[in-house]
This record gives C-alpha cells, structure tokens and sequence, in this order.
C-alpha cells in the first residue's frame, strides 16, 4: 500500500460502493504551515493507491461526510480563525467533470 502524500487529522472519512474511500479535508501539520486543508484523496481498495480527488471550495478540519448514491457531502467543520463553518459541499461523481460545489 502507498502513504497519502502528507499526514493530517480531523478529517472526514467515507467509503463508496467498497471500492474507495475517501479522505476529505482535515488539519494538516507542515514544515512552514499548519493548517485546514481542501485536498481529498481517494484510496482505491482493488489497486491499493491514492490519488487526488477535486479539492475542496473551503478548506476545512472536522467535516462531516456522507455519501448517498453518486454524490458525496460534506457539512460544516471547522476552519481555524473563523471557526465552525455552516457551509455543505457536495460532489456528483457521475459528473463529465467532477467539482465540488459549494451551497451556503
């Protein structure tokens, strides 16, 4: 199996369709910079890799995640300096061309 890229927390993780798992947002621990991230990764379960998923609008630690169908959400969390955030994501991964889109 393949690391992510970097180590994080506080992120929000689900499983689609037992075939990937996504790892969306979270805090990540820098040599320059600490803070909340937009990255998502999927892990493919068959090939056991990551790569990059489209990022995030709002970089965000603690995110609550859901999948239902082809869509994935992510509802609020929190972004340092600002606090709790009262924003949702949801990404269609059915779409030509996937991107999270923001609702407020």
């Amino acid at each position: 199996m393949k690391p992510m890229n970097r180590g994080r927390e506080d992120f929000g993780l689900l499983n689609y369709k037992n075939k990937s798992i996504y790892i969306i947002g979270g805090y990540i621990r820098g040599f320059f910079k600490d803070g909340e991230t937009k990255e998502v990764l999927e892990y493919e379960l068959e090939s056991q890799t990551v790569k990059y998923a489209p990022e995030l609008n709002v970089a965000r630690s603690w995110p609550s995640v859901q999948v239902i169908k082809c869509k994935l959400f992510a509802f609020g969390g929190l972004m340092e300096g600002d606090g709790k955030l009262n924003s949702m994501e949801i990404l269609d991964l059915k779409a030509q061309a996937p991107a999270w889109e923001l609702l407020q």
